[in-house]
């Protein structure tokens, strides 16, 4: 048996060689297994189940829950164990996957009677108990420190955990706590650590700092690409990378972080216009006049091709999956976050039209189709799509856990304790977003979780507003990013891929920084990230026949 956890915060891959099932938190630890070879999972990659679904960038065989060990094709590798499943392997018979345990959200016509003031010291309760229990360890404990509202509460929470005489790991009592932050290019327009600052000085606890400038970021995609084994659009992921290195350096082994929180408090700005989609009757509190709710989700979703930075004309492109998902707007979000590779003629002729909403849709089994379609509340909906999703598959892994354990980091989440989550699933949707008394028209994303922590953060965090973490994405002619994308992405190097068209693809990549454009660089960051993890793996071109 391997099991995996709940939120899918660790990874765990399998595949079959010479009759044998290996099972690993990495791909590469197949690579020295005989009867293992990589190839490039084409359609998974086009389709979008790499993101989404269970498949990897490499030839995959899941396509079921079971498997017949006899008649395993050995030249195929490998499968993501899912969150909340445990795969079984007997001496006779098929692999398969089993869950063990799901998200669940309440009815959305049964009203809760509890008052707000019970639910957010319930919140504040769970949370701090979260925390606490991640702080237990034989070896030093720090806490990343971003300029956001989660990282902070995690900060200013274990600092009262502290102040009430709990040990922090290895750490005596009476030491201080120890943060850790990234901070890029002052006047890149992405820089938080000032913010970062401000907390530490508040709370009185140290904080060290990753300082990431271009050169850095392009001295260090190679390597962070080659541990996160799969490309990412943002390169935000080399930051977590070489924060790690920074916290192992200082003698740490253990960092506390907020991830999960947008996930289950409904952080991320593309929830609003799923919360407006329905009145929430489960509140007993002053509820959105239907007017005004109506109003507010029709600027909502003229608002929503602003949230992606990549596909916005394809973003309502998919009415079938729309329908399946109850007309929530997360899936189209989801599915348009990554840029449109330049795909080969032959991939849609092979494959046919690729639709990456519809390819999420099959991941979802009946019995949760059904939740969504008559029980969830939309926001809730959102808020499954997305935790299940986009969360296991991209964040905990590129902004977590593939960087920290690059460098024997072990990354901690307490905002996924499945105590705490529960619970929060539990809460009307009220009572994470809801209508700005100040600013008409705007609305306030976590409302429980500030009113719960506000106590332990400065006025600053609380009243502000949410700003996903991520790298620059523009770079200027001759700089570092230049120099390293024109050296990975080159015709030959894009030939060898097989999936992508190669051709003009050296001038594309000097339009990019010439016109400075944020989607085509998006695009250059995929492809330069294939290429050297193409390299990496060995993987042979890929032809229409490995389809």
């Amino acid at each position: 048996m391997a099991v995996r956890d709940r939120y899918g915060i660790k990874p765990l891959f399998w595949t079959v060689a010479e009759g044998r099932l290996l099972v690993a938190a990495e791909m590469k630890a197949f690579k020295s297994i005989a009867g293992v070879k990589f190839e490039w999972d084409v359609r998974s990659i086009a389709d979008g189940s790499t993101n989404f679904g269970y498949a990897t960038t490499f030839k995959n065989i899941e396509k079921a829950n079971s498997f017949n060990l006899e008649s395993f094709d050995l030249r195929l590798t490998c499968s993501k164990v899912r969150p909340g499943h445990y795969l079984v392997c007997k001496s006779f018979g098929p692999i398969s996957q089993h869950e063990y345990w799901n998200s669940d959200y309440p009815d959305k016509t049964v009203e809760d009677n509890r008052s707000e003031d019970e639910m957010i010291e319930d919140v504040r309760k769970h949370l701090m108990e979260a925390i606490r229990l991640r702080l237990r360890a034989d070896v030093k404990v720090g806490i990343s420190l971003s300029g956001g509202l989660d990282s902070s509460i995690v900060a200013g929470m274990t600092n009262q955990l502290i102040k009430e005489g709990e040990k922090v790991g290895g750490d005596a009592v009476t030491d201080r706590l120890s943060c850790f932050g990234v901070a890029f290019d002052e006047d890149s327009g992405f820089d938080e650590s000032a913010i970062a600052d401000r907390t530490a000085q508040h709370l009185g606890v140290r904080f060290y700092k990753k300082n990431m400038n271009e050169q850095s970021l392009a001295d260090q995609l190679e390597d962070a690409t080659w541990h996160c084994e799969q490309p990412y659009a943002d390169l935000n992921f080399i930051g977590i990378y070489a924060l790690s290195e920074l916290v192992r350096e200082q003698g740490f082994r253990v960092l506390l972080n907020g991830q999960g929180s947008d996930e289950i408090f409904g952080g991320y700005s593309f929830f609003l216009p799923d919360f407006l989609r329905e009145p929430d009757s489960t509140f007993i509190g002053p509820r959105i006049p239907e007017p005004e709710r109506r109003e507010a989700l029709d600027a909502a979703e003229k608002a929503a091709p602003l949230y992606t930075l990549t596909q916005p004309d394809k973003l309502l492109s998919s009415p079938i999956a729309r329908q399946q998902l109850n007309n929530t707007t997360a899936a189209s979000m989801m599915a348009t976050s990554s840029p449109s590779l330049p795909f080969s003629p032959w991939i849609p002729e092979t494959y046919g039209n690729c639709d990456q909403q519809l390819t999420f849709c099959v991941t979802i089994n009946g019995s949760i189709i059904s939740k969504i379609q008559h029980k969830w509340h939309p926001l809730h909906t959102a808020e499954y799509l997305f935790t299940t999703a986009t969360l296991p598959n991209i964040l905990l892994s590129h902004l977590g856990d593939r960087g920290e354990m690059a460098h024997s980091i072990e990354g901690r989440t307490p905002f996924l304790d499945h105590k705490l989550t529960e619970y929060v699933n539990s809460l009307p949707p009220s009572m994470k977003i809801r209508p700005d008394p100040h600013h008409p028209g705007t609305f306030l994303e976590k409302w429980v979780l500030k009113e719960a922590a506000k106590p332990l953060i400065t006025e600053e965090i609380y009243t502000r507003k949410k700003h996903p973490y991520s790298a620059p994405v523009l770079y200027p002619v001759g700089g570092p990013i230049h120099g390293l994308m024109k050296r990975l992405i080159t015709e030959e190097s894009v030939e060898g891929l097989g999936f992508l068209v190669s051709e003009g693809i050296a001038e594309r990549v000097e339009r990019c920084f010439r016109e400075q454009d944020r989607v085509g660089m998006r695009e250059l960051f995929m492809v330069a990230q294939f290429v050297v993890l193409g390299r990496a793996f060995g993987v042979p071109k890929a032809v229409p026949r490995s389809g």
